[in-house]
């Protein structure tokens, strides 16, 4: 009788057990799953941009930085308000500047031309939508600032060529009216200089004038956005019914323990 009893009660222990054990698992997993709709999910999305050298550019900004050695410098520019601005100016976004920065990772792949933007929001097409918008604003920035930049020295060296041919016209005038010849192979003298200066002034125009602008490319258009795994409501909800499982089972492990102990 006393056996029978014993088996009763064992018997009743192993389903408390259970019980305890299925309980602490649902319990875990409605955790897992709160936790991960609180979070949000999170998309990532991927933009790859290769930036040919230009003038101006702020790593070598007295040649064309044909060496790009510090691409780092371009991808702080990325990341940089001024940016910021020109992507909610072109996507129209009804956003803060920092909001809109805060999702942006840019990274330089050694030994390359090449930035990676990569953007995460809780929304797929965000993601997607603001990771191509980077890049675009991007380049469009890269070309703006090149273009100015030759704009102003075209125009610079149009008024130093304006300046020097008159200096040519006035020397040729001096030469017209000297009568000495003293005088007249030093003025002429003075006119083969100034019109070196000017011939070379007109090749550096032209060399202004044929210097490219285009920024670069993307090589890789965000096209779609992967998922964060660690974000994901079903697996927080696995992950958070096996730690339930595991603590109820280590809780029955303890309380049969102690039983045993007793007895």
């Amino acid at each position: 009788m006393g056996d029978s009893r014993t088996r009763r009660q064992g018997g009743l222990s192993a389903g408390l057990s259970l019980v305890l054990v299925v309980t602490l698992a649902v319990i875990g997993a409605l955790a897992g799953v709160v936790a991960a709709e609180s979070r949000g999910g999170a998309y990532t999305a991927e933009a790859s941009v290769l930036l040919t050298p230009l003038d101006g550019n702020p790593f070598s900004p007295g040649g064309r930085g044909d060496d790009l050695v510090n691409l780092q410098t371009e991808a702080e520019l990325v990341r940089s308000d001024e940016m910021g601005e020109r992507v909610i100016d072109l996507l129209d976004l009804e956003a803060s500047t920092s909001d809109v920065i805060s999702g942006l990772d840019v990274e330089n792949p050694p030994n390359t031309q090449v930035l990676v933007l990569r953007y995460t929001a809780t929304d797929r097409d965000r993601a997607i939508e603001r990771a191509q918008g980077f890049a675009d604003a991007f380049l469009e920035f890269r070309e703006a600032r090149a273009t100015t930049l030759i704009e102003n020295r075209i125009a610079l060296a149009q008024d130093q060529i304006s300046d020097q041919q008159a200096e040519v016209r006035s020397l040729t005038e001096r030469f017209t009216n000297a009568r000495a010849p003293e005088v007249r192979a030093l003025v002429n003298e003075q006119i083969d200089v100034a019109t070196t200066q000017l011939n070379q002034l007109e090749t550096q125009l032209a060399t202004y004038e044929s210097a490219a602008t285009a920024p670069g490319q993307v090589i890789t258009p965000a096209g779609s956005a992967s998922a964060d795994p660690l974000r994901s409501p079903v697996l927080l909800g696995v992950v958070g019914a096996v730690l339930g499982a595991l603590v109820g089972a280590l809780l029955v492990w303890v309380v049969r323990r102690r039983s045993a102990d007793r007895l």
